[in-house]
């Protein structure tokens, strides 16, 4: 069985296109995004988030940076506010990544306290990096919806408004491509 892409002939061809891909910017694929979750006294030392959903990975709200106000009289205010950013993390039913956030549940219950997570996305096909602070668990389902099929898991995480989004350097998106490759290459074994 071939792990290659249909047309690619060669691993040289691959990283070709690879780099050609990334050079023109035309690749805005989601599947060789990363998702490391880290969480405090429950995954320590960060999990690397799997099984996502099939039309979606993860989605964020915009989050509100300022408010305005004008008076009766016409005079306008307004300043920064500080707000939470809610995100959806969508995963298949059986994804590995679900007991995650049950273990963060059951720790959080048996305290009972908050455990703040911290995260690290990394977005190489959009040259993105993001550190993502003070995360908490804000919803997550009993189990997974029963219809004929079991239906893909949506789990809510809410971040502090301190998150940083830098660029990837060519040498870093291209890294995160070809591990999106060979992941695509084992999985296909």
């Amino acid at each position: 069985m071939s792990i290659l892409p249909n047309g690619v002939t060669s691993g040289l061809d691959t990283v070709s296109a690879t780099v050609t891909a990334l050079l023109g910017g035309k690749s805005i694929t989601s599947a060789n995004a990363s998702f490391n979750l880290l969480i405090p006294g429950v995954y320590s030392s960060g999990v690397l988030l799997q099984n996502f959903g099939v039309g979606d990975m993860f989605t964020s709200d915009p989050q509100t940076l300022t408010e305005g106000r004008v008076g009766v009289d016409g005079n306008s205010v307004g300043d920064y506010v500080f707000q939470r950013s809610k995100m959806s993390l969508h995963f298949q039913a059986n994804s590995t990544s679900l007991p995650v956030f049950y273990n963060w549940k059951a720790i959080q219950d048996a305290g009972p306290s908050v455990i703040a997570a911290t995260a690290k996305v990394i977005c190489p096909s959009l040259a993105l990096d993001v550190n993502l602070t003070d995360g908490y668990l804000t919803s997550l389902p009993i189990l997974p919806p029963h219809r004929k099929l079991a239906e893909e898991v949506v789990v809510e995480l809410s971040w502090g408004p301190g998150w940083q989004t830098t660029s990837l350097t060519l040498g870093q998106r291209l890294a995160g491509h070809l591990i999106g490759i060979a992941a695509g290459a084992i999985a296909n074994l």
